[in-house]
């Protein structure tokens, strides 16, 4: 029983570590995607703010 328990436990672990390592991932590419647009541009873009800007730049 302690076995069984051991490896949920073990399995749980794995998964909210593969999430929490994608979640990372996912936050280091907006950085850097927003990073080099406010390189890039001068100013910063979001992924939520309209085309235009990114369309006067040249982008």
């Amino acid at each position: 029983m302690s076995l069984l328990l051991l490896a949920i436990l073990t399995i749980t672990l794995m998964l909210l570590l593969l999430a929490a390592r994608l979640a990372l991932v996912l936050l280091l590419l907006l950085l850097l995607r927003l990073a080099a647009g406010f390189i890039l541009i001068g100013h910063d873009i979001s992924p939520w703010s309209s085309g235009s800007r990114r369309w006067e730049a040249g982008l």
